[in-house]
């Protein structure tokens, strides 16, 4: 399994705030907002927040789309949905 955060931000501010926060995984950068635009979640300056769980063969396994810039799944949500995901595939 492979986590990874998708940004609106540039790829140097996208690493400054992974830095501030302490986060363990990758965050990538997407200025252009082509892969939340490919995701459906392109708002007209920010992205929508959202969480997808993406199988490997690239399906659509989970997600939440939030309502607002501050609509975020909790994180134990999040952690369920993965290891119901996981468990489906095993």
């Amino acid at each position: 399994m492979t986590i990874v955060g998708i940004s609106r931000d540039s790829a140097e501010e996208s690493k400054d705030f992974a830095a501030k926060i302490g986060i363990k995984f990758p965050l990538l950068a997407d200025p252009e907002m082509v892969a939340a635009t490919a995701y459906g979640v392109a708002g007209e300056e920010v992205a929508i927040p959202a969480v997808f769980v993406v199988r490997q063969e690239k399906s659509i396994a989970w997600s939440y789309v939030g309502e607002r810039t501050s609509d975020r799944p909790a994180s134990q949500m999040v952690l369920e949905a993965v290891e119901a995901v996981l468990a489906e595939d095993r």
